[in-house]
């Protein structure tokens, strides 16, 4: 048999039904609910689960006003490490005391909360925390929360265990000093804000447009585009090129059949032989040309190519850096470079 959980339920049970002050104007649902949240919370607690436990005796509370519901919570704040919430629980059941009528198991939560009171009262730490060299609107922040600046230099009670302080004023913060508090001890905490301390990051503002300055230099980045560019323009070449070749090749083969319509045989009449030249002389200008044409266009696909790649390899000095340059000359034509 749980004898804690029956005890509490006990209580509850005999607070609802025979000691709820009738200023208090509790509704029958809330009374049955506060003696659910109640019985729940004693369950809770008889099974070690203390937080538990404080949840649903707070509810029962906010329905329905009892130092047990306030007795039980100190117990298990207490078991939780919080004391400082626990003696404020005990501290407010021995202040309102118990009327003479009130039911025994009234009489009895508020004598056991008084012991519970007189138990840990000796055994609460407790911590000052001041500022060294403060200046402009000083906070200090105790766990991450806020320290009430009127607490600040005060000798109040904490939990024991470790606790972290750190102070800043906006420009700069105190290094974090971390405390192990000891149960029944005292203990200064100073923060030290000035010179020492550390400054808090700022965002740097963003820096003034030049519009005259040029560009940081880039090197691989631009020498990557600047080949990737080129090779597009060589390929362009390339196309026009050979797309002139066609054009010529297809003149010349027009031109030297029209010089052989003209004299079909090996001997020419004479009355011919200039047209038969001329036709001729036509013929090899455009055979020229044509060469020429698919010469630059064969050496612009090439030196594509080569930019082409040159663009997505790894990055070299400039001393072993590419170079392409094409040529062209009589019936030639081709490309030059560094590789």
């Amino acid at each position: 048999m749980r004898s804690r959980a029956v005890s509490a339920g006990l209580l509850v049970f005999s607070l609802i039904w025979g000691s709820v002050p009738h200023a208090f104007a509790v509704t029958d649902e809330e009374r049955a609910a506060a003696r659910a949240a109640a019985g729940q919370g004693a369950d809770a607690f008889d099974a070690a689960k203390w937080q538990e436990a404080v949840d649903l005796f707070s509810r029962a509370e906010t329905l329905v006003h009892s130092p047990i519901h306030l007795l039980f919570i100190g117990r298990a704040q207490t078991k939780l490490g919080h004391w400082v919430k626990a003696y404020e629980a005990f501290n407010l059941i021995k202040r309102e005391g118990a009327p003479a009528n009130a039911p025994p198991a009234v009489k009895k939560a508020v004598e056991e909360a008084a012991a519970e009171l007189a138990q840990l009262e000796p055994q609460l730490p407790y911590v000052a925390v001041s500022v060294k060299n403060p200046s402009g609107q000083v906070e200090v922040k105790m766990d991450g929360a806020v320290v009430p600046p009127a607490l600040l230099g005060l000798m109040r009670p904490v939990d024991p265990g470790q606790h972290q302080f750190q102070a800043s004023n906006g420009q700069a913060s105190s290094e974090v000093v971390t405390a192990e508090v000891k149960p029944a001890t005292r203990q200064n905490v100073e923060l030290v804000l000035g010179a020492a301390s550390a400054p808090i990051p700022v965002a740097a503002p963003p820096p003034e447009q030049n519009p005259a300055a040029p560009p940081p230099a880039s090197d691989e980045p631009s020498k990557t585009n600047g080949l990737r560019i080129g090779s597009y323009a060589a390929f362009g070449v390339g196309a026009a090129g050979l797309a002139v070749g066609t054009v010529f090749l297809v003149q010349y083969l027009g031109t030297k059949d029209d010089a052989d319509k003209i004299c079909p045989t090996p001997s020419c009449p004479p009355d011919k032989q200039a047209e038969q030249k001329s036709k001729d002389s036509d013929a090899a200008s455009q055979g020229t040309l044509s060469v020429v044409g698919y010469a630059v266009g064969g050496a612009g696909i090439a030196a594509g190519v080569t930019l082409f790649i040159l663009s997505n390899t790894s990055k070299k000095s400039a001393e072993l850096e590419p170079g392409i340059r094409p040529y062209i000359g009589y019936q030639t034509a081709g490309v030059v470079g560094r590789f």
